[in-house]
């Protein structure tokens, strides 16, 4: 018996012991599994707030990358912004774009980190998948199409910029690259969350592991590390903080960045809805701001910056946002416009706060603004309309005694007709409502016709006959005025040959050759396409060329094409000879052998002794240079007079031809003359 309750209590003392070891045992892994969970919690969030900061970077970066494009290409446009200026845009455009790039790198190295050879997000590609590859991809072709701008000159940058403007501006317009990029950093941003889910999933495990800990064993073994716990949940909170402000602010003035202005405009616009008042937006930027920059430098540039910035933002009213949108551009936002007067009271204390005096070391600064202001809804219907009305009403601010301009009606009705002929230009060229005119250009000694020029009509189905400069100003840049630019060398090829074919012969007929056609081979290209196929000879064509052409930059590539038209034997024309530019060089650095006078000397010719003697030794000149002198625009018999008693070789105007269709061109020249009385509405004057 006894044995029996020894072996029972063997038995039981055994079972004890067993118990007790898998009591044990199950506590040594509990505890290594909370400790192990804890530190791969630990890192997973070490590296969400890597990520995090690495994000918010990378989108300051790409956004700064945004600016400096179209400050690059806004500048370019002032006359007053010197290479160096643009230089230095590039220089930030490539350190940018650098730094973008190598944060490419540590969002990559980031991805395959692991924990004890563990991926960190659970897959074997690590947490993001390929969405750092498609990440990578896009932020290089993002940075590319941006750094690509630095080649440009300035008159590539120029064409780069009204472009843009043309299609919606900077809030408007959202390119291939820009959707793309945009895809990408959504996806980033996607997989930081899924990220955080994970983080969120992990530390419910752990919370449950804990709790059995607690059974068996307690907390205090695992305080310190709980403690640790909590002091980097803290500090993500404040990372996330802090993050937000550097994605949201300006960080050399302290005032909202593009992007939170951005936001708050739309925000602004929705409550204006809701109560019924008006809204304005004021854009601003500092007057001669670039010789400060010139001649104190780019510190000095950067404290009046921040200064103007805090009084921008200590004049405005409580519920208006100042933002700084780059470079010397700020804009405001002023809800609940009850009428004009309010808008005038912010604007006169913006403008009264701003020029009150700076001090730079020993330098007395004297800063000035100019403003523009478009009002919700009478100016447009959304955020990015309003900014690119402000935008214009400043450029008008510019010219202004008070340097204050108020988005109109005039530009209002402007900026439509301009959308509008835009949209409608491409199927005008297709169905024939633009046409080519021909003025007849008079020997003086017979009135022989020696020559035609040609002009652009638009047959407006709504508007009627369209001279050119209703339309030109308008569409006349860029891509359309390249089309437009090939209708007319296809039109004045088809009707040469006409004539030809007809034994009528019309002399040489000139064609306009703008800046932006000048810029490389497309016109040589255009002329050789549609004249050697037909047999014309590239005589047959006089190219009249700006009298700017060469004074801007890219003019050694208007150069080049002006020589490569001479060589093929096109004549070269110097448009509006003796007008403000008057560029006498031309005639000695280009192969010209006619210049055409302008009009402001023709028709003074009569009545101005100085004109007539400043025509008198230009003919005298050409007749040197063996150059044809061309009167244009002549109205009057006076002006024919005076003109032919000079010795102008060739004259033209609508008193003695006006602008006519083909078809009334061989009457014209044939001897059978339409009175000029029947088309008198149709005249234009050669500009």
């Amino acid at each position: 018996m006894h044995r029996d309750v020894l072996d029972e209590l063997d038995g039981e003392v055994r079972s004890l012991r067993r118990h007790y070891r898998a009591i044990v045992s199950v506590l040594a892994v509990l505890t290594i599994g909370t400790l192990a969970i804890i530190q791969y919690s630990l890192s997973v969030q070490q590296l969400a707030t890597r990520l995090g900061a690495l994000g918010a970077e990378q989108s300051n970066l790409l956004s700064r990358l945004n600016d400096l494009g179209y400050a690059l290409k806004r500048k370019a446009t002032e006359a007053s912004a010197g290479l160096d200026m643009l230089d230095v845009i590039r220089g930030e455009i490539h350190e940018a774009g650098s730094r973008a790039l190598a944060i490419n790198g540590e969002v990559l190295a980031l991805d395959a980190d692991t924990w004890f050879g563990i991926p960190i997000g659970g897959s074997a590609n690590g947490f993001f998948l390929d969405e750092p590859y498609q990440l990578k991809s896009r932020v290089e072709e993002f940075v590319s199409s941006h750094t690509t701008l630095t080649q440009f000159d300035r008159e590539g940058l120029i064409d780069q910029y009204e472009s843009f403007n043309s299609d919606g501006g900077p809030l408007v317009r959202k390119t291939p690259v820009m959707v793309g990029l945009e895809a990408a950093l959504a996806a980033f941003q996607q997989e930081a969350v899924d990220l955080n889910v994970k983080l969120g999933r992990v530390q419910g495990v752990l919370s449950g592991m804990m709790i059995l800990l607690l059974v068996f064993d307690g907390l205090l073994i695992f305080r310190p590390l709980v403690k640790r716990l909590m002091e980097s949940k803290k500090l993500v909170s404040e990372s996330q903080v802090v993050l937000d402000r550097m994605a949201y602010q300006d960080s050399l003035t302290g005032l909202a960045n593009r992007a939170r202005f951005g936001t708050a405009l739309a925000d602004a616009i929705s409550r204006s809805n809701q109560t019924g008042q008006r809204l304005a937006v004021l854009q601003l930027d500092l007057n001669r701001f670039k010789s400060i920059n010139d001649t104190l430098g780019h510190a000095a540039g950067d404290a009046v910056i921040a200064a103007v910035g805090h009084r921008l933002a200590a004049c405005v009213r409580e519920n208006d946002l100042v933002a700084r949108l780059g470079g010397d551009e700020f804009a405001v936002i002023c809800p609940d416009i009850a009428d004009m007067t309010v808008v005038t009271g912010i604007t006169d204390r913006i403008r009264a706060r701003v020029a009150e005096p700076l001090t730079w070391g020993s330098e007395i600064l004297h800063p000035s603004t100019s403003i523009g202001c478009a009002l919700y809804p009478d100016h447009g219907r959304d955020g990015s309309a309003l900014l690119i009305h402000a935008d214009a009403a400043l450029y008008v601010a510019k010219g202004k005694a008070d340097h204050v301009h108020v988005y109109d009606d005039a530009m209002l009705q402007s900026d439509r007709l301009t959308r509008q002929l835009e949209h409608e230009l491409p199927d005008a060229l297709i169905s024939g409502e633009i046409d080519v005119y021909y003025q007849p250009q008079h020997r003086t000694t017979d009135r022989a016709v020696v020559g035609l020029e040609a002009f652009v009509r638009w047959h407006h189905p709504d508007l009627g006959l369209l001279l050119p400069n209703d339309f030109l100003p308008k569409v006349g840049r860029g891509a359309q005025l390249a089309a437009l630019t090939r209708h007319v060398v296809e039109q004045v090829a088809i009707d040469l040959e006409a004539w030809w074919a007809a034994g009528l012969d019309v002399g040489r007929v000139t064609i306009k050759a703008p800046r932006q056609v000048l810029l490389g081979s497309f016109l040589v290209d255009l002329v050789a396409e549609q004249f050697e196929p037909r047999g014309l000879p590239y005589g047959a064509l006089t190219a009249a060329i700006p009298e700017n052409a060469l004074m801007d930059r890219g003019g050694d590539r208007i150069r080049e094409t002006i020589m490569d038209l001479a060589a093929k034997g096109v004549t070269i024309a110097v448009d509006s000879f003796g007008g403000d530019l008057a560029p006498v060089s031309h005639l000695r650095l280009l192969p010209v052998g006619e210049i055409k006078l302008d009009r402001s000397l023709s028709s003074t010719a009569a009545t101005d002794p100085r004109s007539a003697a400043v025509i008198r030794g230009l003919v005298e000149i050409g007749r040197a240079m063996d150059v044809r002198v061309l009167a244009s625009g002549v109205e009057s018999m006076s002006e024919l007079a005076a003109l032919t008693a000079i010795g102008c070789d060739v004259m033209q105007g609508w008193l003695l031809g006006q602008p006519m269709p083909a078809e009334e061109i061989m009457l014209f020249v044939g001897g059978e003359r339409p009175n000029p009385s029947e088309r008198r509405d149709e005249i234009v004057l050669a500009s």
